[in-house]
């Protein structure tokens, strides 16, 4: 083993990848978020997604699974901060009109 990391030492980790690969030995190093943000094969398979919000495109790790006649994946678009209070509250907590009104802000209203 102290073979192998002297001689990673003298490298990079991008340089021992690519010795590597170049001898079929199947190998990959460890990236950074920042490097894998950059990577277009990631975007491809659906591994990264971008969405829209308020501050224009986002890259963002989609799941990292794969379900059969399933689509698994974010929405296409952020929800502006308290786009979906109404529709959460009568849908999942089943609030009335009146209960919404109580809670949500005439002024967060008056933006959707």
């Amino acid at each position: 083993m102290s073979e192998i990391e002297e001689w990673t030492l003298q490298r990079t980790a991008e340089e021992c990848e690519t010795h590597l690969q170049g001898l079929d030995v199947p190998c990959s190093r460890y990236r950074t978020l920042a490097e894998n943000l950059d990577q277009p094969y990631l975007l491809e398979r659906g591994t990264l997604r971008v969405v829209e919000d308020g501050a224009g495109p986002l890259t963002i790790p989609a799941a990292p699974f794969q379900m059969k006649n399933a689509v698994v994946r974010p929405q296409s678009r952020v929800p502006r901060l308290g786009e979906d209070t109404a529709d959460v509250l009568h849908t999942v907590l089943g609030y009335g009109e009146a209960q919404i009104d109580r809670c949500v802000p005439m002024d967060a209203k008056s933006r959707h």
